[in-house]
Parts: C-alpha cells; structure tokens; sequence
C-alpha cells in the first residue's frame, strides 16, 4: 500500500511543480475600445419667468419676461450636443392694467444682427432688463450657446417707447468680469 500511494503523490508534486513556475511577462497592454458616447437627446436651457415693476417717466409699468424651450424650432449643437431654442415673451402693462407691449420673440427676430454661423449655431437664451438710461423702456436680448462665453454672445438692444413700440439696434458687448467698461451707450 504504501508503494501505491508515492506513485499516486507524484504526479500530483510534478503538477504543482509545473503551475508554480515563473511567467514571462508580456510587453503588450490590451484596453478596451473606447465607447463612443452620443448625445442623449436635446438640452433645454431651462425655463425662466421673471416679473418685476419699473419706473419710467414718473409712471409704473408691470414687466413679465417669460422664457421656454421650444421643440418646434430648429435645434442648435454644440460639441455635437444639441439644443432646444426658446421663445421668449416680453410683456409689459402699464399701472392699470392695460397692455403697454407683448410680443414673443424667437432667434429670427434677431437675424440682421447674426453671422451665417451664429444664426445656424447659437439660440435665443434670454431678454432682460438693460439698466442704460434713455428714453424708453430698455432692454438686452442676447444670442448664443449656453456653453459659450460673453465675447461670443451677441446682445441686441431692445426700446420700448411710451406708446408700445419697439425699436432694436445693435449692442455693446455685454459687461462682465473681465470687460466691466462694455456697457455703453450707442444711441438706441
């Protein structure tokens, strides 16, 4: 019996012996490939609704600004993520109620003032309050990426006169950080 068992233990040692030995290292690294990841759908700026009273002229006007995506517009991208444009409305009532000025407003609106680019690749992101002084109630409209700094924005000036009607004009750059000095008048 014990004869059988060393032949029986043997081949079991010279296995062990076998797995045990040194491994060669290889020089070649394998990774994965790397997934491309697709945009999960159109991004919405977000929502906005503002409301607030301003005073022009000695007289109070009741001031509702209202932005919201709209999928039915032409979407702009960005780093091959697209976007929803918006529609803006701005609508102002005098201190009785009556309507002064409404009007919802899209990218196009702005077109005599876009690039090619800016009117294929940009959205209408917001209108508000211009704190310039001059006749009128003032306003900014600004077009661009959300993702985009303030040198590629480009504002539009909006004027509302006395009487509801609107007047636009090109405007300065945008006051920021680094440009405190921007906000200039240029006649609108």
């Amino acid at each position: 019996m014990k004869h059988f068992s060393r032949w029986a233990v043997a081949p079991l040692l010279l296995l062990t012996l076998c797995c045990c030995g040194k491994k060669q290292k290889s020089s070649i690294i394998i990774l994965d490939k790397p997934v491309e990841t697709k945009p999960a759908g159109p991004i919405a700026v977000g929502d906005f609704d503002q409301t607030y009273d301003e005073v022009w002229d000695g007289k109070t006007y009741h001031v509702t600004i209202v932005r919201k995506a709209d999928e039915s517009l032409p979407q702009a991208k960005e780093d091959n993520q697209p976007f929803f444009d918006n529609r803006v409305t701005l609508r102002i009532n005098r201190a009785d109620g009556t309507l002064l000025y409404e009007n919802t407003f899209q990218k196009s609106d702005f077109n005599a003032y876009l690039s090619d680019s800016q009117r294929q690749n940009s959205l209408l992101l917001t209108i508000m309050p211009d704190p310039a002084e001059g006749n009128g109630l003032r306003f900014i409209a600004t077009v661009g990426l959300p993702e985009m700094s303030s040198d590629e924005l480009v504002p539009v000036s909006l004027r509302i006169s006395a009487d509801g009607q609107l007047s636009m004009g090109k405007a300065p750059k945008l006051e920021t950080e680094e440009n405190p000095a921007a906000l200039e008048e240029e006649g609108v």
